[in-house]
């Protein structure tokens, strides 16, 4: 569905005649929508983005604040076009149990990780400049033109017009249609989160902060 679609869809099931528009605006209907695209996007992790980022010779970490547009929710993969190959997500800590001079060694990216909140650091350090494909877990734009259609698999599209109809219902004080609606889309939200993780076998998206290996250590991707 469209953007034009989901807005009479919302409408229709709140109850409200699109033309007349006495209690709910069109305005707000659109704002739900988008609040519910926002939190089905932000909790699946089913959006992503790409770009080219290029990490400076003999340096091992770059600021993804400033190599990444935001917003950014955690990376996903990174291709190596020197190596012509994914890299291979790795930790501070296998670095420092293989070689505790690991820091010291430069040549073609093997292996990324993530340090602290917003670094992403490379092994081994560049020894020239090189060109990665990074792809991270974002938020999506708002919808806000009619043709406009929402960036998520076609079968949880139907999550966005729960959400607007637990918002705009819940505002009005009808707690049982709002809490009805809240469980259609609690649910699509549960079904989405699956979705996605079957989508990568081989967990690969990293939380900024969290050492890089969560949900890695049952599945052995990092080494």
């Amino acid at each position: 569905m469209n953007f034009a679609e989901l807005i009479s869809e919302t409408f229709r099931r709140i109850g409200e005649d699109e033309t007349a528009q006495v209690y709910w605006s069109e305005q707000d209907v659109k704002d739900s929508l988008n609040e519910g695209y926002l939190d089905f996007c932000e909790q699946t992790r089913c959006f992503s983005r790409e770009a080219e980022i290029t990490a400076i010779d003999h340096l091992g970490y770059s600021d993804l604040r400033t190599m990444l547009p935001y917003p950014f929710l955690g990376l996903r993969r990174i291709y190596g076009k020197l190596l012509n190959a994914p890299l291979i997500a790795t930790t501070v800590k296998s670095r420092d149990d293989n070689d505790n001079r690991w820091q010291m060694i430069t040549g073609v990216v093997r292996r990324w990780f993530v340090s602290g909140l917003y670094w992403l650091g490379f092994w081994p350090p560049p020894d020239s400049s090189e060109i990665f494909r990074v792809v991270w877990t974002s938020l999506p734009d708002r919808l806000e033109n009619d043709a406009d259609e929402p960036q998520v698999p076609v079968q949880f599209q139907e999550a966005l017009l729960h959400y607007a109809v637990y918002d705009l219902k819940i505002q009005e004080d009808e707690m049982k249609n709002a809490l009805a609606a809240w469980q259609d889309y609690i649910t699509l939200v549960a079904l989405g989160k699956q979705y996605v993780a079957n989508q990568i076998r081989a967990p690969r998206t990293f939380v900024m902060g969290d050492g890089g290996r969560r949900g890695l250590a049952l599945s052995g991707w990092y080494d």
